[in-house]
């Protein structure tokens, strides 16, 4: 069963309808592409349009399609199950009904209750989730393309109630299904959920080979390559690579907004740093909270005492008292929303034990600068001292630094003290809670221009506005302070960040020249590189390369660096949050032109010159590459399109003589030419009848992509093709370079001819 198939009939059939019905096909086009590849925004906002189009135009099946990638991107990746539960029962009771039983796409809805299921509480929904699990399964066999996501919401059940050997005991028999339908192949879930029950088995060397076996793990979408990556981290650590699992380990940044991945982030990083490769500090202490806020808000009950318990562990391990008693009490609170909290007893008293150990030892009276050394003195402190006002704000203080600003922010309202000192510390506590409102009318009530404490104060109030993304505001408010404090270097390079985040590349090149000279090299120049590029300074791109130590090309100041230094990978953003890469040549140190010919269906960038951070989004990647490794960089700005579009031809393979012919005269047109598909390849010869001869001799075939500039008739292109392969055995089709030239008839010929011949 192929439960795409309806989809791209339907697709289809809706395209050839009225101007609502053709933007619907573009929505159910878009929604599982922006679901995988983890643009949860573009989601969001496709969602609620796609659903009202479905419903305009009476397509149950189209709604139950819309609702389940919904689910897919909110329970599978972003991991929430509070709302998303409700709409997940409805979304069943929905894909039952008369309308929608018999569409492919029902037997998903099963996929999406059971994520919540384990999302909620995934050790204490274990029967619901393998009871829904199995009678899906029953239904459908190995030629589903749900069979593999339905099994491994079976196996992620069994794997929660720790019981990985029937977990492996269930994949091997689930391959046994698929190997007698003829699907040989395990699919990505399979094989990394057999890698995950291996590991538990203590079996990480064979889990290692499974994972290492799973090929190009980016073309599953950017989701499961995540998704592969942390379980090669938790190997790696069970075999103890801890280098590897180190340099592999992704940042917190990387993550934080996908919650589907946080869980094995927690679990890995813990690992790291119980084998002394990661720090375990009050910083780390507050991202775990940071995730632990996270699962509370999305209802996901078990990950939040689980979280908030490993905190515990790890704050008792660095001796913070107050923060592991804080986080107990957190851990209390989350096992009351669960089905089997005893599975968290042992250790939970692990841990106070720990404490009860750790509050034997005398605490240092003198204060601090680790926030959580600090809070356990203060509380030593209260109980010498009867009356501890005088802690206040140094007790706020921490409090915020650990990541809670709620206590901080009770402890602050509570007081009567209204002088410089507490007004600041409320404003900072007011920007941690991300209490925006609150924190402007602090500044509209108590506006001191004579205040101690003003430039402190300007400073939160910037950070507010750049959160809120009012990015205008935090401008002029930075420029105007920096007329009445022009050494205030710290709110200079803010100004430089908001500039340019805001597209005014001159403001922030301007403001990184004034504070260059004020702070060692290194800290600003690669900033000013960038911007300086986008701008074409490039007496200030040499200036900043000399404090950098990098050679500098020779010509006149100003003269534009146009080097080739090498290949690399660039990385755009694209207006509907959609990422591309593709191949450029690198031309100064934040310079390259892209080279490679993107698909007739993808953004075009072919020829673009490009601006990019330097900073290597593969960087993870260099020492499993090592000499092979290719740097990608993210694309800042394009500052002169290459403005071309292309177009897909496919056909005979003539043979390199004739093949370089071709080539050259593309060349002499400045057209730009590709070929995508190796030396090799064959089909059937299309003029031999399949049927009179059911096995017709291969001819070797081609595929190439051909970039024109947008301002050339497509019309004169098919023209040197007829012309330059009018000798070759077979053409080379373009339907749609046929149908841009206006030859609609040649279009459908060659539709057709591709749809029988398939080179």
């Amino acid at each position: 069963m192929n439960i795409w198939a309806w989809v791209r009939e339907t697709n289809a059939r809706l395209r050839r309808g009225e101007p609502n019905a053709q933007r619907l096909a573009q929505l159910i086009d878009e929604l599982p592409t922006a679901a995988v590849n983890e643009a949860h925004e573009r989601v969001d906002s496709m969602v609620p349009e796609a659903l009202a189009l479905a419903r305009e135009l009476d397509e149950p099946w189209v709604q139950l399609f819309v609702r389940h990638w919904n689910l897919q991107s909110r329970v599978l990746h972003r991991r929430s199950a509070g709302d998303e539960l409700r709409e997940a029962v409805s979304l069943l009771d929905f894909a039952s009904g008369t309308q929608t039983q018999a569409c492919p796409q029902s037997v998903c809805a099963v996929q999406d209750l059971a994520v919540c299921y384990a999302i909620r509480d995934g050790p204490g929904y274990v029967p619901e989730r393998l009871a829904v699990a199995q009678e899906t399964l029953t239904r459908i066999d190995p030629s589903w393309g749900c069979f593999d996501c339905i099994s491994a919401e079976y196996v992620s059940a069994l794997l929660d109630d720790d019981k990985p050997e029937q977990a492996l005991a269930f994949i091997d028999r689930q391959a046994k299904i698929a190997a007698e339908h003829g699907e040989l192949e395990p699919g990505f879930n399979s094989r990394l959920n057999r890698a995950r029950a291996l590991t538990l088995l203590d079996q990480a060397a064979q889990a290692l080979e499974i994972v290492d076996g799973i090929r190009d793990p980016a073309h599953y979408g950017r989701s499961r390559q995540m998704a592969h990556r942390q379980c090669r981290v938790a190997i790696l650590l069970k075999l103890g690579r801890v280098d590897e699992a180190l340099a592999l380990h992704p940042p917190l940044s990387a993550i934080i907004d996908t919650g589907g991945h946080l869980r094995d982030w927690v679990d890995n990083v813990a690992g790291l740093i119980d084998v002394g490769a990661v720090a375990n500090t009050a910083q780390l202490g507050r991202d775990l909270l940071v995730i632990q806020r996270q699962f509370f808000a999305s209802s996901a009950y078990w990950d939040t005492a689980r979280t908030a318990l490993t905190g515990a562990r790890l704050a008792a391990a660095r001796g913070a008292r107050v923060v592991t008693r804080l986080l107990l009490d957190e851990v209390d609170a989350a096992r009351g929303q669960l089905r089997r909290p005893e599975l968290l007893a042992a250790g939970r008293r692990e841990v106070e034990a720990s404490l009860a150990t750790l509050e034997r030892d005398p605490i240092s009276i003198e204060p601090s600068d680790d926030p959580e050394r600090e809070l356990d003195r203060l509380a030593h402190a209260d109980t010498q001292d009867p009356d501890p006002a005088d802690h206040l704000l140094a007790r706020a203080a921490a409090l915020r630094e650990i990541g809670r600003a709620d206590l901080a922010r009770t402890l602050l309202e509570a007081t009567s003290a209204a002088h410089g000192e507490v007004r600041l510390e409320l404003a900072r506590t007011l920007l941690a809670a991300h209490d925006h409102a609150a924190l402007d009318q602090l500044f509209v009530d108590e506006a001191h221009d004579d205040d101690l404490h003003w430039l402190s104060l300007r400073w939160v109030l910037g950070q507010s506005l750049r959160e809120r993304g009012l990015l205008e505001r935090a401008i002029d408010l930075d420029r105007a302070t920096l007329a009445r404090v022009p050494e205030a270097y710290p709110i200079r390079l803010r100004l430089a960040e908001a500039a340019r985040a805001h597209g005014d590349w001159a403001t922030a090149l301007d403001a990184l020249e004034l504070a260059a000279p004020s702070v060692p090299p290194g800290t600003v120049d690669w900033d000013r590189i960038t911007a300086a590029t986008v701008l074409g300074r490039w007496a200030s791109v040499r200036a900043a390369m000399a404090r950098l130590g990098l050679e500098i090309p020779g010509g006149e100041p100003d003269a534009p660096i146009t080097a080739r230094l090498g290949a690399i990978r660039c990385e755009f953003i694209e207006p509907d949050g959609e990422r591309q890469r593709c191949w450029a040549v690198r031309t100064s140190p934040c310079g390259a032109r892209v080279i490679e010919i993107s698909l007739p269906t993808d953004p075009q960038h072919f020829r673009d010159q490009v601006v990019f951070e330097p900073s290597d989004l593969d960087a993870h990647l260099r020492e499993q590459a090592q000499d092979d490794h290719c740097p990608c960089f993210e694309v800042v700005a394009i500052t002169e399109p290459g403005d071309t579009r292309a177009f897909l031809l496919r056909g005979h393979d003539p043979g390199p003589a004739a093949f370089e012919q071709l080539r050259e005269q593309l060349r002499d047109r400045d057209y730009g030419f590709e070929r995508i598909t190796s030396a090799g390849r064959t089909a059937a010869d299309p003029r031999v009848d399949a049927n009179a001869d059911p096995e017709p001799p291969q001819l070797p075939t081609v595929a190439v992509l051909i970039a024109i500039p947008n301002a050339t008739d497509p019309a004169e292109l098919r023209e040197l093709l007829r012309v330059t392969t009018a000798g070759w055995e077979l053409p080379l089709l373009a339907p749609a370079l046929d149908e841009a030239a206006g030859a609609m008839e040649a279009s459908e010929r060659a539709t057709a001819m591709l749809q029988r011949w398939r080179p």
